[in-house]
């Protein structure tokens, strides 16, 4: 199998699909390996477990048969050009350089987006430029009232411990919003990392201490 990309989603993909049995794993990404937004640590765990690094190659179109099943992808080769906005080499196509790859599957692993199934089947929920659904910033309350939303899908990429404040915050609006009192007041104190929210419905509550006895 192949997987396109080489920041660590992908070398999560490619490792773990080596150790789910797969016989050979193949990273196809488009610049070098000094270019590869993956962290070291990650490039080397892959490169020690056996996945085949193809640097500066980049797949132009997927092979497949009559019963729509993949048989292989057609690569590109590339060089580095000038930097891009990023500023990093810009690849640049080698002109006759394809070849065909055999394999049997292929994961895409560039980047992260919004999946826009849920957003394009609910009416009346906003979103914007990017199908990131919006919020209002404290309570988490998308355009639809009643329904709240976090992490990711509302941020964009980010980290675990932000989408699990943003839970909490929204566990806390919900809780307001069923019970109907307002889920934030004016010169409340908002702790987005823990969830807290204090409303005029309630006093806020003191954090549990740990005790030695």
């Amino acid at each position: 199998m192949a997987v396109v990309g080489a920041g660590n989603v992908a070398m999560d993909c490619c490792r773990t699909a080596l150790r789910l049995g797969c016989e050979k794993v193949i990273c196809l990404y488009r610049r070098t390996r000094d270019e590869a937004p993956a962290r070291i640590e990650e490039l080397e765990h892959a490169e020690e477990e056996g996945v085949d690094f193809r640097w500066l190659a980049a797949p132009v179109q997927v092979l497949g048969n009559d019963d729509a099943v993949v048989t292989g992808v057609r690569v590109q080769k590339m060089e580095l050009g000038e930097a891009d906005l990023s500023g990093r080499p810009r690849p640049v196509p080698i002109v006759g350089s394809e070849y065909d790859v055999e394999l049997d599957s292929i994961i895409v692993g560039i980047g992260q987006g919004a999946n826009p199934l849920l957003t394009q089947a609910t009416d009346g929920l906003d979103v914007d430029k990017r199908g990131r659904i919006m919020t209002e910033e404290i309570t988490q309350m998308t355009s639809i009232p009643g329904v709240f939303a976090g992490g990711d899908i509302v941020t964009g990429a980010a980290t675990v411990i932000l989408a699990m404040g943003a839970g909490k915050l929204a566990a806390r609006s919900i809780d307001c919003y069923l019970r109907g009192v307002s889920m934030v007041a004016e010169g409340d104190e908002v702790d987005d990392g823990a969830g807290i929210v204090t409303t005029p419905a309630e006093e806020p509550k003191a954090r549990p201490q740990n005790r030695v006895h």
